[in-house]
Order: C-alpha cells, then structure tokens, then sequence
C-alpha cells in the first residue's frame, strides 16, 4: 500500500514532537478498536480504523533512524490488539534487538495492552522469543464487567487454567490490570483473587481508577469495599514486610500521609502519544478521535493542551475542595465533552475521587500510631525502592499507576 504524502508529513510532526518534549517517548498504536469483548466501562469507538503493517513499519523506521540516546516504550494498544497479531509479530520481530549506539541497551521496549481474548497461543510464543511486556486485563467474573459479546462473563486468568498453561514462567514480564468501575457487585473480590494469583504464580496485578465515572453510582458501597481493600494490603504488610503492595496503594496511601498530591487521579497529557490509521495523533487515549483541538496530527496544538492542562485545579471548584492534595482533577477531555470549557470539573469524578480518600481515612484509622510509622516506612520503600528504579513497563508503567490510559 502506498502512503499518502500526509501520512509522511504526521510522521515527520512525530517525530519532531518527540524531539521538542522529552517527555514524549511512550507511542501507542492503535491497531485495531475491534474487540471480541463489551466491558461494561469501555470507551473506544469500534467504528475506528484500526492500522495497517505498512503504517506501523513506516512510523518505526523513521523512530528508528531518528537521533535519541534513551529507549522508547512501545505499546500495542485497540481495542484487542491481538486481533492484529501478524503486525505485532512483524513488528517486534524486525525491531526488537536494534541497540542504542554505543549501549547494551536495546533501543525500544515493547508492550501490550491486551484482554488475553484471541490468539493467545501466538502472543506467547512471541515472548518466549522476544520477552516483552504483556498487561492483561482483569476481572472477576462474578462481577460481571467483563463480557463477551453473548454477555457471557469472560476471565482472562481462567484462560491460562483451562489450558493448562503455567502462568509463573511469565512473572517477570506479565502483569494483571484491573480497572475500578464502581458497578462492580464486590470490588473486594476482584482483590482478592489477584492477592491470590500473586501468592500463587508471583503475578505482579494493580488496579485504575476509570476516570470518567458513572451517574449514580452507590458512594457508600465503593468506600465500604475500597476500605476492605485498603486493610487487606496494610494488614498483610504488617504480618510480613515482603508483602507486595500495587503502585496505585503505595501512591494513595502516601498522598493521604503527606498530605502531598501523588497524581492520583490525574492524566498522562504530554507524556504519550497515541497513533491511529493515518498518522492521526492525539496526547491520550480518551481524547483520541473526540477532542479535535487535542490532535496533534498535522497542527501544533501542545499550547493549547497545556492551557487545558493548567485548568486541572487552577478553578474555583477545586481551589476550595478539600480533596484536592488527593485528585488531579480528573479527566479534561470529560470536562469539556460535558461542558464545552475546562475549568468546570466533572462533578461524577468528584464523587468518586471523594469516596476513594475517605476509604483511606475509615481504612487506616484501625491502626495504632506505632503501626503507622511501620506501615509509612514499609510503603515508602515499595515507592522509592521498587516503582522509581524499576525499568520495566510491567513494574513501572503508567498502566499500574492509578489512572486507565
């Protein structure tokens, strides 16, 4: 297939934006907005073009020609990626061992976002030949949110059960995400299977906050299950030190003792870029294709995403909420979808974002104030000692920070 001359033109802005903000180094394909499943919080439009080989090869070998000393994150992203499993294959294989002048370290690190629903036999045999980083949605299906399309609920985990394929051997590159959507019948249970998979196969799992909450949601039960969740880690840190603690919790529990914002609810703008069919470019996921004035395909428009960026709590509302050391204001594009301006927070994540520190407070008020100085000093080392070295997507990424990308 023959590329358009503006596609090569987008790939050029990609490439220059990535020189001009360091901080853009993390470039999301969306291959396909396609999917065997219909997660009850899903926000991606099927109606999309996903992307072909040609796009995809093209885009990494201007990155690969361009001029960098640091390795960049790329993350195969829909949709259900796997569906486009021949391009990830392509890709990774052709890609993958190319090295930073000078260094022995490879001058891309690969992941996938995937819901573990199709060729799943192919995308492991893949790691084994080139190990890299696979996050796979979770959820339990008594929660019934994550669906196939007969509304049949669907368990990514179960899949490594069924087929009787031992999901340890990919402990070191595979981590469990579940995202909270508050509808689900016990947020707790989700929790504890994951306590139990880590047990079990040494399985790193976190959890995202869906940042673009739901009407009338029940507030009450989302602390109450929040809570349990919150005792189940810090009562288990306290019996044994090496308890492993999710980022989100580290970063919440942290917020909340310092009194000190940890990006709990905030976004990744200006951190990544998400590419779709045609070199079409936008800073997140959520904006993608909805916020034209956040593309950033043939327009340079960074300025104005980074005066949307400074509404987060610069606004009457936020300035006087007391939550607002807790919350980085949710999700612009919400804000304007709703309200057409980004100074109005969106009032369903206020809600939410509320409950959630409230469940910190119910949570750790049943501890003594010695067993706070140990719990503070033990989270604190998870924070500084494992999340800030760590290098790998799986340990270290956006993904298990607390926030759906």
């Amino acid at each position: 297939m023959e590329l358009s001359k503006q596609f090569k033109r987008r790939v050029k802005n990609i490439i220059r934006f990535t020189q001009t903000f360091r901080s853009f180094q993390e470039f999301f394909f969306n291959l396909t907005y396609q999917c065997p499943l219909a997660c009850k919080y899903c926000y991606i439009d099927p109606n999309l073009k996903g992307m072909t080989l040609e796009e995809v090869d093209y885009i990494m070998s201007q990155l690969s020609k361009d001029k960098f000393n640091y390795s960049r994150t790329i993350t195969f992203f829909g949709g259900e990626p796997a569906l486009q499993i021949d391009i990830i294959e392509a890709i990774i294989r052709k890609y993958y061992n190319e090295m930073l002048p000078g260094t022995n370290e490879r001058k891309f690190r690969f992941g996938i976002i995937t819901g573990f629903t199709v060729n799943q036999e192919r995308l492991l045999k893949l790691y084994e030949e080139f190990p890299f980083e696979i996050i796979v949605s979770y959820d339990n299906p008594k929660n019934e949110q994550r669906l196939d399309r007969s509304g049949k609920p669907f368990s990514s985990y179960q899949w490594f059960e069924d087929h009787g394929v031992d999901i340890s051997q990919y402990s070191d590159n595979l981590a469990l995400q579940k995202t909270v959507s508050g509808l689900e019948k016990s947020f707790s249970s989700d929790i504890e299977e994951l306590m139990m998979i880590k047990r079990k196969h040494n399985i790193n799992y976190c959890w995202a906050h869906n940042r673009t909450p739901y009407e009338g949601l029940d507030y009450d039960k989302l602390t109450k299950e929040y809570t349990t969740v919150i005792n189940m880690h810090l009562d288990a840190l306290l019996d044994n030190a090496d308890t492993y603690i999710p980022k989100i919790l580290a970063t919440e529990f942290l917020a909340i003792i310092n009194h000190d914002m940890g990006n709990c609810g905030g976004c990744g703008l200006m951190t990544e870029l998400f590419i779709s069919s045609g070199a079409r470019v936008f800073p997140c996921s959520i904006s993608n294709s909805v916020l034209e004035r956040f593309e950033l395909s043939d327009e340079d428009n960074t300025e104005y995403i980074s005066d949307a960026e400074s509404c987060y709590l610069a606004n009457d509302t936020c300035e006087a909420c007391s939550t607002k050391y807790f919350c980085n204001g949710g999700c612009l594009v919400t804000r304007y979808t709703k309200n057409q301006e980004f100074y109005t927070p969106d009032s369903n994540w206020c809600k939410y974002i509320k409950a959630i520190e409230e469940a910190y407070y119910k949570a750790l008020s049943k501890y003594t104030e010695e067993e706070m100085i140990q719990l503070t000093t033990l989270v604190t080392s998870w924070k500084i000692g494992f999340y800030h070295q760590c290098t790998s997507p799986v340990n270290n990424h956006n993904i298990l920070g607390g926030t759906v990308v």
